[in-house]
């Protein structure tokens, strides 16, 4: 940003050349960083898109999962299909935690550790918002008039466990009036 403008939105594809590149995005943020003459400390804040954390993100790291991570992994890939599936999973998360905040937080803050060792920053610049929150804020920061009311939604693969959004963006505020849960996304 630079004031209230956007100065720069790049995608990590753009240095790899792999479309839909995943992981962490180190050559854009050096892009960004070096046409500025900035330096990762000189910053303010990080913001990362999406409260739940996810391997894919660092993909060159070993994290390891546990056991239960693995099956919700597997779960969610099959609640579309499965109604037994859903009820499997949901039994899970209320008597084995996976899905609980504690453990949420405790990989959220690993995932921000993570982050400040890659950019050699303090873990307190990284702020995380919303994943479909984060997607609305870009259209109606970026590219609405705020002096007016919009209707914004978000629709894509999934994100912090829906995979759409409605939201309402008024007086620079963006407020979400409906969520779809991934598990019924098509």
């Amino acid at each position: 940003f630079d004031g209230n403008s956007i100065k720069y939105s790049i995608s990590e594809e753009r240095f790899s050349k792999i479309k839909n590149q995943g992981g962490f995005p180190q050559l854009a943020i050096n892009y960004v960083l070096s046409k500025n003459d900035v330096k990762p400390t000189d910053v303010d804040t990080y913001v990362v898109c999406g409260n739940h954390p996810t391997n894919q993100f660092f993909s060159e790291t070993k994290i390891k999962l546990d056991w239960l991570s693995k099956v919700k992994g597997f779960l969610i890939s099959l609640e579309n299909q499965f109604s037994l599936i859903m009820y499997i999973n949901n039994f899970l998360r209320k008597y084995y935690g996976f899905g609980s905040d504690k453990r949420v937080n405790a990989r959220v803050a690993e995932m921000n550790h993570l982050v400040a060792e890659k950019l050699k920053i303090s873990v307190s610049k990284i702020k995380r918002f919303d994943h479909h929150l984060c997607h609305a804020a870009t259209v109606y920061y970026g590219l609405c008039d705020l002096q007016e009311n919009w209707l914004i939604i978000t629709v894509d693969g999934g994100g912090d466990d829906y995979s759409m959004t409605v939201n309402i963006g008024e007086k620079g505020k963006i407020r979400t009036i409906a969520k779809t849960p991934v598990a019924y996304s098509l």
